[in-house]
């Protein structure tokens, strides 16, 4: 079964190309993006090697991070991205949301926004026949 890309009406969840490197580079180095995260700094470096490592990963593999884009269907603007962090042998998962200031534009209204992207990520283990998110 082909699970990735996720879509909903107005947004799609797919794995990172590197034309999204730029963009998910200043997003990841914006100081109010990064307090909330586990990096004061973020490089190209760091964005690089990111996804060297992404690129390697296999969805629904225990104990990893996988990173999800979050691209709007409309236009393909990438929005933000997504973890979902596999344990318990793949049947649950945690997600986290990395998004830029530009993306949130107040927490109710992104939340609102992200909503339906959480909401697919949070599903996709139960098709890799895994259990909760």
């Amino acid at each position: 079964m082909r699970l990735l890309p996720l879509q909903t009406p107005r947004l799609r969840l797919r794995p990172f190309t590197a034309d999204d490197l730029p963009h998910f580079t200043a997003y990841r180095s914006h100081p109010d993006v990064a307090r909330y995260q586990s990096w004061s700094d973020y490089s190209a470096a760091d964005a690089q090697a990111f996804f060297a490592q992404q690129r390697r990963l296999e969805f629904n593999r225990d104990d990893s991070w996988f990173q999800l884009a979050v691209e709007r269907r409309e236009d393909g603007a990438l929005l933000g991205d997504i973890a979902v962090h596999f344990f318990d042998e793949g049947r649950q998962a945690e997600l986290g949301v990395t998004q830029p200031p530009a993306s949130r534009a107040g927490a109710r209204g992104a939340e609102r926004r992200h909503r339906p992207a959480v909401r697919a990520a949070g599903e996709a283990p139960y098709y890799c026949g895994g259990g909760r998110a």
